[in-house]
């Protein structure tokens, strides 16, 4: 009699403990949904503010956005030819960031409208490409784009083939 009682509680206490650990479960997936969403948000305002601070760039400097949305080249001998060089950098780098992130969150409306923003810049910033197919390593994303588009056909298309694992 003893032994079985003994047993009774011991089979109450294991299905306790499954539910228990079940509802842990449950609270931790939860949780972790939860944390997902908020680091996919800070991901998304981090990439926002580096948009802004261009474009701020732009409004203080209006001088610069036809080097990036109006097929201006870019300039030979002008001291606005090192502004210019480096906010198309900095453009790339923007580009690169928000095409790998927005990959990596696995945000596909976010993923295609920087593509088609980048395959704009690309299309439009003579200054932009130039600083792309110069360094096609340093910006992989965005020189895939690059290539997508047939922009550089005076590259040697080793240039170009950029591994994700390179």
């Amino acid at each position: 009699m003893f032994l079985t009682i003994a047993s009774v509680v011991g089979i109450v206490g294991v299905i306790g403990s499954l539910m228990f650990s079940g509802l842990q479960t449950r609270l931790l997936a939860r949780q972790t949904a939860i944390q997902n969403s908020i680091a996919r948000a800070s991901t998304v305002s981090a990439q926002s503010a580096m948009m802004q601070t261009l474009m701020m760039l732009f409004a203080s400097s209006p001088e610069l956005r036809d080097y990036f949305y109006g097929d201006l080249p870019c300039p030979k001998d002008d001291p606005l030819r090192g502004r210019v060089v480096s906010v198309s950098e900095a453009m790339a780098d923007v580009l690169s960031t928000a095409l790998s992130t927005s990959e990596a969150i696995r945000d596909a409306s976010a993923w295609t409208a920087c593509r088609d923003y980048a395959k704009h810049l690309l299309r439009h910033s003579p200054t932009l490409l130039m600083v792309v197919t110069e360094h096609p390593l340093w910006w992989p994303d965005v020189t895939a784009i690059v290539k997508e588009l047939q922009l550089a056909p005076l590259l040697p298309a080793t240039q170009l083939t950029v591994s994700r694992s390179a």
